[in-house]
Order: structure tokens, then sequence, then C-alpha cells
């Protein structure tokens, strides 16, 4: 903006109008050069450490969405670990209840066994008392041929007198004998 001859006129921070002329513009502009160079650089500085954050920025963003995975994970696993851990003790439950039927039959199967000892004890005298038995009426029947045995002599027959009826041993005694 013109305001007069060799004279501009500007804004300062207030946005107030300031007119500055001759002279003083070229000093201005020098210094207003020299500042512009210092904002660029700054400026050049700033896109700079920008760009540092950005890339900051976007590695924390990738952390960020691992910690997230990592979180989803930890919750999955700790769904998992109370599944095991339902089941576990439902497991538990039923190995209790399974212990407690194997004990009940081995209870029962004791007393089964006690029943089946004792029915064989009884058998077994049974079986002692036969044998003793057919022992004693074995050695009855043996001593009875034993005593009743006795070797019969018997006379000649009146049909057959010239044969003898004693058994041959008996006459071969006989024979010796004469």
């Amino acid at each position: 903006m013109k305001a007069a001859s060799n004279s501009f006129l500007f804004k300062d921070e207030t946005n107030s109008p300031v007119a500055f002329g001759g002279k003083d513009v070229e000093n201005e502009s020098e210094g207003a050069q020299s500042a512009v160079k210092t904002l660029q650089v700054r400026l050049r500085q700033l896109a700079d450490e920008n760009a540092q954050l950005k890339h900051q920025a976007d590695k924390l963003t990738l952390q960020l969405n691992q910690i997230n995975l990592y979180k989803s994970q930890a919750q999955n696993l700790k769904r998992q670990l109370q599944v095991c851990e339902e089941k576990l003790q439902l497991y538990d439950t039923e190995n209790e209840r399974r212990e407690a039927a194997v004990k009940e039959q081995m209870n029962s199967l004791s007393s089964k066994e006690a029943q089946l000892i004792s029915e064989i004890e009884e058998k077994e005298a049974i079986i002692a008392k036969l044998e003793k038995r057919v022992e004693l009426e074995a050695a009855g029947a043996l001593g009875s041929t034993k005593s009743y045995h006795c070797l019969l002599y018997t006379s000649p027959s009146p049909r057959d007198r010239q044969k003898s009826r004693m058994p041959s041993s008996a006459c071969k005694k006989k024979k010796k004998k004469k």
C-alpha cells in the first residue's frame, strides 16, 4: 500500500497502519529481507522438526497399535485361561465323581471277594471231608478184602475123582511133597 511517494504503509502487530518513507523504508527493506531469511531458516528448521515429530508420531502410532494388539491378545488369552480353568474344574469334579465310584466298586468288590473267599473255604472244607470219606471207604473196602482173603480148598467132586479141584499152585505143592 502506498501512502505517499517513497513511503509505504504497513500494519503492525495491533493491525494499526504505520507509514514509512524514504530511507527508512530502504533500511527497513534490508532488515525485512534479513528477517525473511531468518524466518525462512526458522521455517526450514520447523519443517524438519515437524517431519521428525511426524516420524516419531508414526512410530508411536505403530507402537500403540502393537500395544493394542498385545492387549487384544492378552484378553483372548485371559478368556482362554478362563475356559481352561472352567474345564479343569469340570474335570476335577468328574475325577472326584469317578474316584468315588471306583472306591465304591472297590468296597463292593472287597465284600464280594470276602464272600467268595468264604464260599471257597466252605467248599474246600466239604471237599476235604469228602476226600476223607473216600479214603476211609477205600481203606474199609481194601481192609475187608484183606480180612476176607483166604484160599479155598475143595475136595474132589464125586463125578471126577481123578482130578483135583485145588488151585494149580496147591497142586504143585502137593506134588512136591510127594
